[in-house]
């Protein structure tokens, strides 16, 4: 249910600084990963089955908030779910219309759509701040013909 095409999310700008794909609404908001405290979730796939078999795959970069307090106790906490969160990926991966996969910023969308149900998951944190500032997705592709 696909189209074909290869989407790459992570783009080097410079050093280690990557443009985060589901930072902020911000356009070219951008993360430092070499100061950002993230949870790495490993690759995840999924597979579209029809009309044609098609493979979503990605390795998604938890960016927790820098304003929280206590970022690094946070952070344990979100490792120890670490299996838990990969479900919730896949989970969004299976709602998402094919179609969406076919925008131009199909991979900025869907690290937003992540970003969002995550931190549904994970709940609010203290001063109006929430568990994640963002979601990088390195080497974001779907593929099969």
């Amino acid at each position: 249910t696909m189209k074909p095409g290869i989407m790459t999310v992570a783009a080097l700008v410079g050093g280690l600084s990557l443009s985060c794909a589901g930072s902020a609404p911000e356009e070219d908001d951008t993360i430092n990963l070499e100061t950002a405290v993230t949870v790495d979730l490993g690759e995840i796939s999924y597979l579209f089955e029809s009309p044609k078999p098609r493979t979503l795959a990605f390795t998604p970069l938890l960016v927790l908030d820098p304003g929280v307090k206590r970022i690094f106790q946070l952070k344990k906490e979100v490792e120890l779910r670490k299996n838990f969160l990969r479900g919730i990926v896949l989970e969004a991966a299976s709602l998402e219309p094919p179609e969406s996969f076919d925008h131009p910023r199909a991979a900025r969308n869907f690290a937003l759509v992540l970003r969002d149900r995550l931190n549904e998951w994970l709940g609010p944190m203290e001063n109006g701040h929430r568990v994640l500032y963002g979601v990088v997705l390195k080497g974001f592709q779907v593929s099969g013909d």
